[in-house]
């Protein structure tokens, strides 16, 4: 095995100007190579070795287990050619071997498949053919670093071959090398069109604790009508927190079927968080045109309202939501916290501050946090929200130095009634 070792080593040498990106770290792998072959390489066959035996008699051997490989008799042509192997110093060993190894593996012996695979790489390691059933037997039995110089070097003398760089792509992710990340990049650059590879390179990206974000744009900008692509693009965006990206591959989703109403309802919560309100509202208002009785939507356009601080359109909605249910308590708690905003904006927009017309806001938000809380499921968060405002309301001490005892304050009274 030393010598399939060396032999290996120097192939490798020799063809790293070609693929050097793939070769980098290959030395360690080929020289753990005596871990991966058959413990004992020798057969009984070998007893077939003569010392006197001539070119003829190969010849004729040859000839005969061609005829029998050629008619698919695998069997019977195993005898004859290592025979050949065993004996032949001239032409004829080493297509015997490569006939060899394709035998048994048709036989589906593939322990002797692998023994004759790395027989002939002792004395022939440029054999693609052997590398080949070698790098699959390999593979098949999950002994993934063992596959990996086999296909290598098939890629060294076939470096667009489509079948052997997907396969050791997939061998390196196995096997815990990033280089299938660079690979798989190689294979799409060959293969554009192919979907599953783009897939699978996001896959292996996310695997090695990489940001697959940019594969999945480079997909989505690739082939923007593949509504796969979009969807994921658009999911990966908005866990990476991209909004903005997220928006362009939900817009096309929803062109491909505007009732999606999940698509919708993202780029919804896209430009929420790009406080971009009015076309969140204008989402919001087209799923209603879909679900019209949707109270979860009427509140989310309450909230956009009410982050635009245009409180009476806010309230509007929330009262249509709590026509339609008002035993919910979603609408009764959306409306408190639009209490509470307006006391904050009131303040702010006057460069004041507290007197006793805020207090009676906070009244009403209470009042709504107490009708919030009749929902159990609500309860929890409406009873937190109460804690919070109820020392914020009116006082005794306010109402009797006040001379007025309703909201009067502008701010309020142009929605408040």
């Amino acid at each position: 095995m030393e010598q399939v070792i060396r032999m290996y080593f120097i192939i490798f040498i020799l063809s790293f100007s070609l693929n050097a990106q793939i070769l980098s770290e290959n030395i360690k792998q080929v020289r753990q190579d005596s871990l991966c072959a058959p413990k004992e390489l020798k057969t009984w066959y070998d007893l077939n070795l003569k010392s006197d035996i001539s070119i003829n008699d190969i010849r004729m051997a040859y000839s005969f287990g061609s005829e029998h490989y050629k008619n698919e008799n695998y069997k019977a042509a195993i005898t004859y050619f290592w025979r050949v192997f065993v004996n032949d110093t001239t032409q004829y060993a080493r297509p015997a071997i490569r006939k060899l190894a394709i035998s048994y593996y048709m036989l589906n012996m593939l322990d002797s498949a692998l023994i004759v695979c790395y027989r002939g790489l002792e004395r022939y390691p440029d054999i693609s053919a052997l590398h080949h059933y070698a790098g699959y037997i390999q593979d098949f039995r999950e002994n993934h670093q063992c596959a990996i110089p086999h296909y290598e070097f098939l890629i060294i003398s076939d470096p667009k071959n489509e079948f052997y760089l997907e396969k050791l792509a997939s061998l390196y992710y196995k096997a815990g090398n990033k280089k299938a990340i660079d690979l798989q990049k190689q294979l799409i650059s060959l293969y554009p069109d192919n979907t599953e590879y783009r897939r699978r390179l996001i896959l292996y990206i996310d695997a090695f604790g990489g940001n697959p974000l940019e594969a999945y744009r480079e997909a989505f900008l690739n082939d923007p009508d593949n509504i796969i692509y979009a969807r994921d693009y658009a999911d990966a965006a908005i866990e990476a927190g991209d909004f903005k990206s997220a928006v362009a591959p939900l817009t096309k989703l929803i062109e491909r079927d505007s009732v999606n109403i999940k698509a919708i309802q993202k780029r919804a919560k896209c430009y929420e968080e790009l406080s971009d309100y009015r076309s969140a509202i204008r989402d919001y208002k087209q799923i209603l045109s879909i679900d019209p009785l949707n109270i979860t939507v009427m509140c989310y356009i309450a909230l956009n309202y009410n982050s635009m601080k245009e409180f009476a359109n806010a309230k509007y909605w929330i009262e249509k939501s709590k026509s339609i249910n008002p035993n919910s308590g979603l609408g009764y708690m959306i409306m408190g916290q639009i209490y509470e905003t307006a006391v904050s904006h009131c303040q702010d927009s006057q460069n004041r501050g507290r007197k006793i017309d805020d207090g009676f806001v906070y009244r009403l938000a209470a009042q709504e946090y107490k009708r919030a809380m009749k929902d159990d499921f609500y309860k929890t968060e409406a009873q937190k929200r109460l804690s919070f405002v109820e020392p914020l309301m009116d006082t005794k001490e306010e109402r009797f130095m006040a001379d007025h005892d309703t909201i009067v304050d502008s701010c309020y009274t142009s929605w408040i009634k």
